[in-house]
């Protein structure tokens, strides 16, 4: 579920209601709600990556059992791994950059501790023989790692 900030008090407070109704549906039908806390159409600037983390916290308070965000950086992603306690994600974010990018983003998420990635656009977008070997390799990543929980 989306979970747009940059929105006035009001519809924040709605949206708020909406992901604890979402959220208590949710643990009804033991089915996880994955939240993703983010700044509509903004610049990916310092500012939108401290505000956006504190969103993450927000979407946590909610009962989000899975937190989805814009890759702040290793140490960022470590610190919300260890604080949120619920398994963060990371998105792959639109078509960007060379595929080496994405895994190597991938892999920095990894050993900063994320439970996964959600990657869509900057695998399918792609020409098929790149994008299969992207995919590949981020299998390989993905299925290296291991949790004691």
């Amino acid at each position: 579920m989306l979970f747009p900030w940059n929105v006035s008090r009001v519809e924040q407070a709605a949206l708020c209601k909406r992901v604890g109704d979402v959220v208590s549906a949710c643990d009804a039908w033991d089915i996880p709600l994955i939240l993703e806390p983010v700044l509509i159409g903004a610049p990916r600037t310092e500012e939108v990556i401290i505000e956006e983390e504190k969103i993450a916290r927000i979407a946590y308070d909610l009962g989000a059992h899975i937190i989805k965000i814009a890759f702040p950086g290793e140490e960022r992603t470590h610190r919300l791994v260890e604080e949120l306690k619920v398994p963060l994600v990371i998105a792959g974010g639109p078509l960007a950059g060379e595929p080496s990018e994405t895994v190597d983003a991938i892999a920095r998420t990894i050993r900063a501790g994320a439970r996964g990635v959600i990657v869509g656009r900057n695998i399918w977008q792609r020409e098929t023989d790149v994008a299969e070997k992207l995919l590949s390799e981020v299998a390989a990543l993905t299925r290296s790692v291991s949790f004691d929980d």
